[in-house]
């Protein structure tokens, strides 16, 4: 049996260095997993009720194949403290979509922002935030450096788009700068000239009402790659000079 990777959504508690999945499907069945990660072995254990009753014990234990894009392994149940009792093996594939997330952010390194993009997320985002690299947020408004766990930290840049890209190039390393948002840093962005690929993930939905992402400036892309996902499709031009 094989199954799309949708987890729903993760909880990390920094102190313990435990998770917890938050399990959502189309059938309407929530359920809260208790999750490890150890030496490329991911397990998911179910022992007490959570949005449903606890009808019976479940656990999955499952091995990381070697691409990193599947799961192989087995779901187990148990009853009234009993022993764990085989239930059906399962391999989970990583979505499409999935893959080009990763592999987008394998090449990422320090990322820029615009101030209502950190001013929305920033009381969100906990003390481990999802970025793992230095970030620049354009602001009028100065401020100390905000540091946090796993390797975030806030930069605020009053001098501009391309005083940011040049703040965040040089702790790089290597790696691309990802300029991430929201939608005025991208009109900036590419009315300055610092841009060297445009990224787009287009999903098929209508919503009526919105920001123009692009504005005036007349910039020649060239397309580059397609990628036809399950829930977007995912352009990516390069910007030429």
């Amino acid at each position: 049996m094989s199954g799309s990777w949708r987890p729903g959504s993760l909880a990390a508690d920094l102190e313990t260095g435990s998770y917890t999945q938050h399990y959502f499907d189309s059938r309407g069945v929530v359920r809260l997993y208790a999750m490890t990660f150890a030496d490329g072995v991911w397990t998911l254990t179910r022992e007490s009720p959570d949005f449903t009753p606890l009808e019976f014990r479940q656990r999955f234990t499952g091995r990381f194949g070697a691409d990193g894009n599947t799961i192989s392994g087995a779901w187990e149940k148990g009853r009234d403290g009993g022993e764990w009792e085989h239930d059906f093996t399962l391999t989970y594939r990583r979505a499409a979509d999935g893959r080009v997330w990763a592999q987008n952010f394998e090449r990422f390194g320090p990322q820029v922002i615009g101030r209502t993009m950190f001013d929305f997320g920033y009381p969100h985002w906990g003390e481990n935030p999802p970025f793992h690299a230095p970030v620049f947020v354009v602001t009028h408004r100065g401020q100390e450096v905000i540091t946090k766990g796993g390797g975030t930290s806030f930069t605020f840049v009053t001098g501009g788009i391309k005083a940011a890209v040049e703040q965040a190039r040089a702790v790089a390393d290597g790696k691309d700068v990802l300029l991430a948002g929201g939608v005025s840093i991208a009109r900036q962005a590419l009315a300055a000239g610092p841009v060297d690929e445009v990224v787009l993930h287009v999903v098929p939905k209508l919503i009526g009402r919105g920001v123009r992402l692009f504005g005036t400036d007349e910039v020649d892309l060239r397309c580059v790659e397609v990628i036809q996902g399950e829930g977007a499709v995912h352009l990516r031009y390069e910007v030429q000079q």
